[in-house]
């Protein structure tokens, strides 16, 4: 929580000290809150959901929002680098897949249960590439509200009202690119996980976990269940 409460802090005094047009300095304000209440995600699935999110998982959590939001956004380090929207878009992929696995070893492997480990895979691609679909769809919507120019449909620097707009197969390059690499980081993961499956029976055990004592009843009532059988 000291952690939020200091990235908020950062945020908005990095935004004022910037100049800009007042649209995108109020986009870069609200994007300071949201990267800053972000962070609590992993406290609250703990003590709403009972759920515990592993160190590993949780520090690579928070390197990828500052990453992304902070240095990206806010530090606009989009603008002045250019492969990093590219290296935040593969990293999400490869992030995302290992939260899926850790789902997956959570719901699916602690009960005993048996599936292919290619079906694992490939459902775990999926929905990297459906979440990236759907933060795309995300960004559309913030460049309609905000004027801005986040799927870059048009030219660097350039505004709505400019008019300087790309058109045709141009204009979904970013989109497609940033599909793409989304992909590619969600089947890096899978390969990843595959084989780790097939040695050790598992990947990234233990990554995400339920609360403890809930934990031990369910399994109890499982035993007991098996002995009734």
């Amino acid at each position: 929580m000291i952690l939020s409460f200091l990235i908020i802090v950062a945020s908005i005094v990095e935004i004022i000290l910037k100049k800009g047009d007042r649209t995108l300095w109020n986009f870069n304000i609200i994007q300071g809150l949201i990267l800053g209440l972000s962070m609590l995600v992993p406290y609250l699935l703990n003590k709403l959901c009972k759920i515990k999110i592993s160190y590993k998982l949780e520090l690579m959590y928070v390197l990828f929002m500052i990453a992304s939001f902070l240095f990206g956004e806010v530090c606009n380090f989009y603008g002045r680098t250019k492969w990093w929207d590219s290296f935040i878009h593969f990293s999400s992929g490869v992030y995302m897949g290992a939260i899926w696995f850790g789902i997956i070893d959570m719901t699916i492997f602690r009960k005993g249960l048996k599936v292919p480990t290619w079906h694992i895979c490939l459902y775990v691609v999926s929905l990297v590439v459906c979440i990236g679909a759907v933060w795309e769809i995300v960004e559309y919507g913030i460049d309609g509200f905000f004027d801005l120019n986040m799927q870059q449909f048009m030219l660097d620097g350039a505004t709505i009202a400019d008019g300087d707009a790309l058109s045709g197969h141009y204009a979904l390059t970013d989109t497609i690119k940033d599909l793409f690499l989304d992909l590619s980081g969600g089947i890096v993961i899978a390969i990843i996980g595959g084989l780790n499956i097939r040695k050790k029976g598992s990947f990234l055990e233990g990554s995400i976990t339920k609360n403890k004592k809930e934990y031990v009843v369910n399994e109890t009532k499982k035993r007991y269940n098996e002995e009734d059988d």
